[in-house]
């Protein structure tokens, strides 16, 4: 009679120990997707900037070469041009993400 009790309180803790388990794993899953939720955002916030940067460091390698002919290096204005390309390429791109809902 009391290895039949012994048996169902041994049961009842085995089932409490799994029930407790499967809690504890579920919380460790929720954990672990707010955390990979957080990563993606500034994965993304990451993305944005360096797709904003990408052309503006293209334009400066190319006008930071050492050709003797580059037809807008003796033009006047082509500094100003040239960050007037650059200003007028990042509002584009900002206007763009904002409107896709990224920004």
């Amino acid at each position: 009679m009391f290895l039949e009790d012994l048996k169902d309180l041994l049961n009842q803790a085995v089932e409490a120990i799994e029930l407790y388990n499967n809690m504890l794993s579920d919380q460790l899953t929720i954990y672990n997707t707010n955390v990979n939720n957080r990563m993606n955002q500034v994965m993304k916030t990451l993305t944005i900037f360096a797709s904003i940067f990408i052309p503006l460091t293209f334009l400066a390698g190319v006008y930071g070469m050492n050709f003797d002919y580059i037809p807008e290096l003796a033009w006047k204005y082509s500094y100003p041009a040239f960050w007037s390309v650059s200003g007028g390429l990042v509002i584009v791109l900002v206007i763009f993400y904002r409107r896709k809902g990224w920004l």
